[in-house]
């Protein structure tokens, strides 16, 4: 896909960094933060178990039927609290982890405003705290631009601290970046793909070699069940449309409204329901087998009708995919061709 559609708008190196990112950073953390809260689970859930034993012994006894009731609630609450929140919200962050020089329009959001009252040396404001860092030129570094030799060989006395440093950072750069919005806006979406696809590379070796069974044919089954739902992946995309309304489409800086909960719900919510699904079902399958030998349901169309509830999750997060998507192509279009806006820089003092 990105070879193909999205070369210009990305480069392959940040595609390799991003899917680095997602498979060294988000899975291993997601992994430890899972496991952490599933052991706070299983011990609340050992808690009630234990309160219905003291207040009724007769039940307490016979604990299957709790069991399996409350098993179906735990699945649910795993699926979108444990499952869905701790990975959509580790791939989120493993993104914004990675400072790469193409989304380098990510770093700076709101710095200004935060970094006016940033002292250096207790007398000047640090320009360089700020997201004045994105208008340096990348072949220009700050050693070079900034230091005394450079200042006494190529630009003279005759200028003062401040106003070669207002220079340097107003100035034109041959490494300007002519990407149009909606560029930008496929390279962050490209980016958050590449990192949740290297999480999801991760978590398949972990499905594969440990929870799909002991032979080849089960590891073959489980890696074509999830190729052909890539929740991952799509998830990202998800993500993407509110990162890209936060740092590419918000006309005024200083009143940010949109918070990583708006970015992380409605993939919080499409992941959630599928692995609910999923889980539910495979509860149910277990447990009438581990009670009734198999008997009570038809596994065929628990199956089907799990497939197609599935399907339909995904599809209803496609639509909206879809819907957001165009929209939001359509006011990235409209922002091209409005007039630029011009930055401010803050006065600067240096001593």
């Amino acid at each position: 896909m990105h070879g193909i559609f999205h070369k210009s708008d990305l480069s392959f190196d940040a595609v390799i960094k991003f899917f680095a990112a997602g498979f060294v950073i988000a899975a291993p953390t997601a992994f430890v933060f899972e496991y952490i809260f599933m052991s706070i689970l299983a011990l609340f859930y050992y808690i009630i178990v234990a309160v219905i034993t003291l207040f009724d012994e007769a039940i307490g006894k016979n604990v299957g039927d709790i069991d399996y009731q409350t098993l179906i609630f735990f699945d649910i609450l795993q699926s979108y609290l444990i499952a869905a929140l701790i990975e959509e919200a580790c791939k989120y962050y493993a993104f914004r982890t990675v400072e790469h020089p193409d989304l380098i329009f990510l770093t700076g959001l709101n710095r200004v405003k935060h970094d006016k009252m940033t002292t250096y040396g207790g007398n000047a404001a640090y320009a360089f705290s700020s997201d004045n860092n994105a208008k340096i030129s990348r072949t220009d570094s700050f050693e070079s631009e900034y230091s005394n030799t450079t200042h006494k060989s190529h630009r003279g006395n005759s200028l003062t601290p401040s106003k070669r440093l207002r220079n340097m950072l107003n100035k034109n750069s041959d490494d300007q970046d002519v990407r149009t919005a909606r560029q930008k806006a496929a390279a962050v979406t490209t980016a958050m793909i590449s990192g949740a696809v290297g999480l999801a590379c991760a978590e398949n070796f972990i499905y594969v070699f440990f929870f799909s069974g002991s032979n080849t044919q089960d590891e073959i089954g489980m890696l074509l069940f999830r190729s052909i739902f890539p929740v991952h992946a799509f998830c990202a995309a998800m993500q993407s449309i509110g990162v890209i309304e936060k740092f590419l489409e918000e006309i005024d800086e200083n009143s940010s409204s949109i918070g990583v909960g708006s970015i992380l719900l409605p993939a919080i919510l499409l992941h959630g329901s599928f692995d609910a699904i999923l889980m539910t079902v495979n509860s149910i399958i277990d447990n009438t087998v581990e009670n009734s030998g198999g008997v009570g349901y038809d596994f065929t169309v628990l199956n089907i009708i799990a497939g197609s509830l599935v399907i339909g999750v995904v599809l209803f997060g496609l639509i909206w995919y879809y819907v957001k998507n165009r929209s939001q192509k359509a006011r990235l279009k409209l922002l091209e061709t409005s007039p630029p806006r011009s930055k401010t820089i803050p006065e600067i003092e240096i001593v």
